[in-house]
């Protein structure tokens, strides 16, 4: 989780006075940066990823796989193959965005747990950000 703590007393005092000695007052701010239910549908994620020709992935997601050696159409066979709640790990936010939620999933391939990452890019399509071992 997020804190922010922000103090009560004027920077220059806070800064003068040794922190024992500050009568400061403490606020803690949380926010919600990671969650046990879904944000993106799977079976919208499934259809939107339904061949080699509309897998979206970074490159660091193709070359994960590629080290599994795991082309993009047993890519695909994974995503598909996804069940939820069943593979479903978390959702999160990005690290530099807040109001960017990520979809993590951990489904079992021969023997290997995987670890999937799906997100929304900027054009509004799903997006496999992740896809390595676990």
């Amino acid at each position: 989780m997020a804190w922010h703590i922000f103090f009560e007393r004027a920077r220059r005092r806070a800064l003068r006075t040794p922190l024992e000695t500050c009568n400061a007052t403490i606020y803690v701010a949380l926010s919600l940066t990671e969650k046990r239910s879904r944000t993106h549908d799977l079976a919208a994620i499934k259809a939107a990823i339904s061949s080699p020709a509309t897998l979206n992935r970074t490159k660091v997601a193709t070359r994960d796989a590629a080290a599994l050696g795991m082309d993009a159409i047993a890519v695909v066979a994974v995503i598909q193959a996804l069940r939820y709640p069943a593979d479903f790990d978390k959702s999160a936010t990005a690290h530099h965005n807040p109001h960017q939620w990520h979809d993590s999933y951990k489904p079992i391939v021969d023997q290997r747990t995987l670890y999937l990452k799906f997100t929304i890019d900027d054009e509004g399509k799903f997006l496999l950000t992740s896809f390595k071992e676990a």
